[in-house]
Protein backbone atom coordinates (compact mmCIF):
# COMPACT_ATOMS: atom_id res chain seq x y z
CA UNK A 1 0.00 0.00 0.00
CA UNK A 2 1.12 3.32 -0.96
CA UNK A 3 1.45 6.09 1.58
CA UNK A 4 0.63 9.96 0.61
CA UNK A 5 3.90 11.40 2.78
CA UNK A 6 6.19 8.38 0.85
CA UNK A 7 4.97 8.62 -2.69
CA UNK A 8 8.74 8.75 -5.03
CA UNK A 9 10.29 8.08 -1.65
CA UNK A 10 12.53 5.84 -3.89
CA UNK A 11 13.74 8.09 -5.88
CA UNK A 12 15.29 10.44 -2.71
CA UNK A 13 17.88 9.64 -0.71
CA UNK A 14 16.52 8.33 2.90
CA UNK A 15 15.14 10.71 5.52
CA UNK A 16 17.96 10.55 8.53
CA UNK A 17 16.09 12.88 10.19
CA UNK A 18 13.55 10.12 11.00
CA UNK A 19 16.02 7.56 12.47
CA UNK A 20 15.14 10.20 15.74
CA UNK A 21 11.54 9.86 15.53
CA UNK A 22 9.83 8.04 18.25
CA UNK A 23 8.02 5.88 15.66
CA UNK A 24 11.53 4.53 14.55
CA UNK A 25 13.66 3.96 17.73
CA UNK A 26 10.84 3.26 20.74
CA UNK A 27 9.72 -0.52 19.15
CA UNK A 28 13.50 -1.45 18.76
CA UNK A 29 14.16 -0.44 22.32
CA UNK A 30 11.20 -2.25 23.40
CA UNK A 31 12.15 -5.32 21.45
CA UNK A 32 15.42 -5.12 23.07
CA UNK A 33 14.26 -5.42 26.52
CA UNK A 34 11.81 -8.10 25.20
CA UNK A 35 15.07 -9.94 23.72
CA UNK A 36 16.64 -9.13 27.58
CA UNK A 37 13.81 -10.62 29.36
CA UNK A 38 14.15 -13.88 26.95
CA UNK A 39 18.02 -13.91 27.86
CA UNK A 40 17.13 -13.34 31.64
CA UNK A 41 14.66 -16.55 31.70
CA UNK A 42 17.05 -18.98 29.58
CA UNK A 43 20.28 -17.88 32.19
CA UNK A 44 17.90 -18.68 34.63
CA UNK A 45 17.00 -21.73 33.62
CA UNK A 46 19.28 -23.74 31.58
CA UNK A 47 22.45 -24.65 30.60
CA UNK A 48 23.67 -24.21 34.14
CA UNK A 49 26.04 -27.30 34.93
CA UNK A 50 28.17 -26.07 31.74
CA UNK A 51 32.14 -24.09 31.96
CA UNK A 52 31.92 -20.10 31.93
CA UNK A 53 32.37 -20.00 27.88
CA UNK A 54 30.05 -22.86 26.69
CA UNK A 55 27.57 -21.50 29.24
CA UNK A 56 27.38 -18.06 28.00
CA UNK A 57 27.31 -19.95 24.40
CA UNK A 58 24.45 -21.91 25.11
CA UNK A 59 22.68 -18.95 26.28
CA UNK A 60 23.59 -16.75 23.15
CA UNK A 61 22.64 -19.37 20.61
CA UNK A 62 19.57 -20.23 22.43
CA UNK A 63 18.39 -16.82 22.46
CA UNK A 64 19.20 -16.80 18.50
CA UNK A 65 17.23 -19.82 17.86
CA UNK A 66 13.82 -18.05 19.58
CA UNK A 67 15.11 -14.75 17.39
CA UNK A 68 15.26 -16.45 14.30
CA UNK A 69 12.21 -19.39 14.70
CA UNK A 70 9.95 -16.41 15.27
CA UNK A 71 11.26 -14.30 11.90
CA UNK A 72 12.50 -16.92 9.87
CA UNK A 73 8.80 -18.52 10.38
CA UNK A 74 6.77 -15.06 10.11
CA UNK A 75 8.73 -14.61 6.98
CA UNK A 76 8.35 -17.68 5.15
CA UNK A 77 4.83 -17.88 6.65
CA UNK A 78 4.44 -14.16 5.06
CA UNK A 79 5.79 -15.59 1.88
CA UNK A 80 3.64 -18.57 1.01
CA UNK A 81 0.34 -16.30 1.86
CA UNK A 82 1.25 -13.03 -0.33
CA UNK A 83 3.64 -14.43 -3.05
CA UNK A 84 2.24 -11.17 -5.47
CA UNK A 85 3.83 -9.07 -2.64
CA UNK A 86 6.59 -10.52 -2.28
CA UNK A 87 7.45 -11.06 -6.06
CA UNK A 88 5.90 -8.46 -7.63
CA UNK A 89 5.66 -5.42 -5.20
CA UNK A 90 8.41 -5.37 -3.00
CA UNK A 91 9.30 -2.14 -3.55
CA UNK A 92 6.17 0.13 -2.32
CA UNK A 93 3.89 -1.91 0.13
CA UNK A 94 4.22 -1.32 3.39
CA UNK A 95 2.05 -1.89 6.66
CA UNK A 96 2.91 -0.50 9.50
CA UNK A 97 2.01 -3.89 11.12
CA UNK A 98 4.32 -5.49 9.17
CA UNK A 99 7.28 -3.10 9.76
CA UNK A 100 7.25 -4.50 13.28
CA UNK A 101 9.21 -7.71 12.02
CA UNK A 102 12.17 -6.03 10.56
CA UNK A 103 11.86 -3.88 13.74
CA UNK A 104 12.15 -6.50 16.20
CA UNK A 105 15.09 -8.28 14.90
CA UNK A 106 16.79 -4.90 14.98
CA UNK A 107 16.01 -5.02 18.73
CA UNK A 108 17.41 -8.20 18.83
CA UNK A 109 20.70 -7.33 16.65
CA UNK A 110 21.19 -4.62 19.50
CA UNK A 111 20.45 -7.21 22.25
CA UNK A 112 23.23 -9.50 20.82
CA UNK A 113 25.36 -6.98 20.49
CA UNK A 114 25.78 -5.70 23.50
CA UNK A 115 26.03 -9.61 24.55
CA UNK A 116 28.89 -10.13 22.55
CA UNK A 117 30.77 -7.31 23.59
CA UNK A 118 30.50 -7.95 26.83
CA UNK A 119 31.41 -11.59 26.94
CA UNK A 120 33.88 -12.52 23.91
CA UNK A 121 36.71 -11.15 21.68
CA UNK A 122 37.35 -13.41 18.65
CA UNK A 123 37.23 -12.98 15.10
CA UNK A 124 33.75 -15.08 14.68
CA UNK A 125 32.69 -12.56 17.14
CA UNK A 126 33.59 -9.54 15.17
CA UNK A 127 31.80 -11.18 11.74
CA UNK A 128 28.94 -11.17 13.92
CA UNK A 129 28.89 -7.78 15.35
CA UNK A 130 29.56 -7.00 11.47
CA UNK A 131 26.94 -8.66 10.40
CA UNK A 132 24.42 -6.61 12.76
CA UNK A 133 25.88 -3.38 11.69
CA UNK A 134 25.32 -4.14 8.19
CA UNK A 135 21.68 -5.27 8.54
CA UNK A 136 20.55 -2.98 11.27
CA UNK A 137 21.90 -0.20 8.54
CA UNK A 138 20.15 -1.62 5.71
CA UNK A 139 17.52 -2.33 7.80
CA UNK A 140 17.26 1.34 8.51
CA UNK A 141 17.15 2.78 5.10
CA UNK A 142 14.05 0.59 4.45
CA UNK A 143 12.18 1.72 7.29
CA UNK A 144 12.34 5.65 7.39
CA UNK A 145 11.42 5.88 3.49
CA UNK A 146 8.93 3.47 4.45
CA UNK A 147 10.47 1.15 1.02
CA UNK A 148 11.15 -1.90 0.62
CA UNK A 149 9.43 -3.71 3.26
CA UNK A 150 9.11 -6.94 1.10
CA UNK A 151 12.69 -6.79 0.04
CA UNK A 152 13.55 -7.23 4.38
CA UNK A 153 11.38 -10.05 4.53
CA UNK A 154 13.24 -11.72 1.90
CA UNK A 155 16.39 -10.65 3.85
CA UNK A 156 14.44 -12.50 7.05
CA UNK A 157 13.94 -16.09 5.32
CA UNK A 158 17.51 -16.22 6.22
CA UNK A 159 16.94 -16.80 9.48
CA UNK A 160 15.35 -19.88 8.18
CA UNK A 161 18.40 -21.45 8.01
CA UNK A 162 19.58 -19.80 11.31
CA UNK A 163 17.18 -22.19 13.05
CA UNK A 164 19.24 -25.54 11.95
CA UNK A 165 22.67 -23.88 12.23
CA UNK A 166 21.64 -22.66 15.85
CA UNK A 167 19.92 -26.26 16.40
CA UNK A 168 23.24 -28.22 15.24
CA UNK A 169 25.55 -25.92 17.06
CA UNK A 170 23.35 -26.23 20.47
CA UNK A 171 23.64 -30.46 20.06
CA UNK A 172 27.46 -29.81 19.49
CA UNK A 173 28.37 -27.38 21.96
CA UNK A 174 25.99 -28.98 24.80
CA UNK A 175 27.30 -32.78 23.58
CA UNK A 176 24.12 -33.73 23.24
CA UNK A 177 24.62 -34.53 19.32
CA UNK A 178 25.89 -38.40 21.13
CA UNK A 179 22.30 -38.81 22.83
CA UNK A 180 20.49 -38.05 20.17
CA UNK A 181 22.39 -39.09 16.80
CA UNK A 182 19.35 -39.73 14.54
CA UNK A 183 18.15 -35.79 15.22
CA UNK A 184 21.67 -34.36 15.26
CA UNK A 185 22.29 -36.13 11.75
CA UNK A 186 18.86 -34.54 10.18
CA UNK A 187 20.13 -31.13 11.22
CA UNK A 188 23.17 -31.25 9.93
CA UNK A 189 21.47 -32.64 6.67
CA UNK A 190 18.94 -29.62 6.77
CA UNK A 191 21.48 -26.77 8.09
CA UNK A 192 23.82 -27.49 4.94
CA UNK A 193 20.18 -27.94 2.32
CA UNK A 194 18.73 -24.87 3.86
CA UNK A 195 21.62 -22.83 3.61
CA UNK A 196 21.99 -23.53 -0.17
CA UNK A 197 17.84 -22.66 -0.47
CA UNK A 198 17.32 -19.74 2.20
CA UNK A 199 21.09 -18.19 1.69
CA UNK A 200 22.29 -18.26 -1.15
CA UNK A 201 19.23 -18.93 -3.27
CA UNK A 202 17.46 -15.73 -1.57
CA UNK A 203 20.28 -13.65 -1.11
CA UNK A 204 20.94 -14.35 -5.25
CA UNK A 205 17.42 -13.35 -5.89
CA UNK A 206 17.57 -10.41 -4.35
CA UNK A 207 20.91 -9.27 -6.17
CA UNK A 208 18.73 -10.10 -8.78
CA UNK A 209 16.44 -7.83 -8.19
CA UNK A 210 18.22 -4.81 -7.53
CA UNK A 211 20.48 -4.90 -10.75
CA UNK A 212 17.49 -5.67 -12.63
CA UNK A 213 14.78 -2.87 -11.25
CA UNK A 214 18.07 -0.30 -10.33
CA UNK A 215 16.87 2.42 -13.12
CA UNK A 216 13.58 2.49 -10.74
CA UNK A 217 15.17 4.10 -7.98
CA UNK A 218 18.18 6.10 -6.66
CA UNK A 219 21.38 5.20 -6.87
CA UNK A 220 21.80 5.16 -2.99
CA UNK A 221 19.38 2.28 -2.81
CA UNK A 222 21.20 0.19 -5.68
CA UNK A 223 24.83 0.49 -4.26
CA UNK A 224 23.47 -0.14 -0.58
CA UNK A 225 21.71 -3.34 -1.79
CA UNK A 226 24.20 -4.83 -4.02
CA UNK A 227 27.22 -3.76 -1.48
CA UNK A 228 24.78 -5.77 1.26
CA UNK A 229 23.94 -8.56 -0.98
CA UNK A 230 27.26 -9.55 -2.04
CA UNK A 231 28.86 -9.32 2.28
CA UNK A 232 26.13 -11.70 3.08
CA UNK A 233 26.96 -13.68 0.11
CA UNK A 234 30.26 -14.02 1.57
CA UNK A 235 29.21 -14.80 4.69
CA UNK A 236 27.25 -17.25 3.80
CA UNK A 237 29.95 -19.26 1.64
CA UNK A 238 32.49 -19.02 4.53
CA UNK A 239 30.08 -20.38 6.99
CA UNK A 240 28.85 -22.90 3.94
CA UNK A 241 32.70 -24.35 3.99
CA UNK A 242 33.14 -23.98 7.58
CA UNK A 243 30.35 -26.79 8.38
CA UNK A 244 31.74 -28.61 5.15
CA UNK A 245 34.97 -28.77 6.58
CA UNK A 246 33.87 -29.47 9.98
CA UNK A 247 31.95 -32.47 8.27
CA UNK A 248 34.85 -34.02 6.96
CA UNK A 249 34.55 -33.16 3.23
CA UNK A 250 37.81 -31.78 2.95
CA UNK A 251 39.79 -34.47 5.83
CA UNK A 252 40.66 -34.50 8.86
CA UNK A 253 43.15 -31.10 9.12
CA UNK A 254 40.63 -28.80 7.54
CA UNK A 255 38.46 -30.35 10.15
CA UNK A 256 40.03 -29.28 13.26
CA UNK A 257 40.49 -25.68 12.17
CA UNK A 258 37.24 -24.99 11.23
CA UNK A 259 34.83 -25.52 14.12
CA UNK A 260 31.73 -23.48 14.20
CA UNK A 261 30.96 -24.66 17.65
CA UNK A 262 33.88 -21.62 19.38
CA UNK A 263 34.06 -23.42 22.54
CA UNK A 264 37.70 -22.12 23.09
CA UNK A 265 38.03 -20.12 26.68
CA UNK A 266 40.35 -17.98 25.63
CA UNK A 267 37.88 -15.96 23.93
CA UNK A 268 36.04 -15.57 27.01
CA UNK A 269 35.96 -12.39 28.93
CA UNK A 270 34.40 -13.57 32.24
CA UNK A 271 31.27 -11.06 31.56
Amino acid sequence: MLEAGYVGAEWRMPPIRRLFEPSFFAPIIGYFFLFEGIAYCIRSSIWSSHPPFERYRLRNLSVSLVHSAITGGCALAFMLLNPGVMFHDTMHWYEAWAAQLPLLSMGYFCHDAVDILNNERSKYAFEILLHHVVIFSIFSVGMISHKFLPYAYWALLVEVSSVFIHMRTILEISMLHAAHGFLYRMIRILSLATIVVFRFGVLLWMLHYIIVNRRHFHAFYMCAGILADVFFLVLSLTMFFRMLAQDGFFGERARRKASIQRKDEKDWMGG
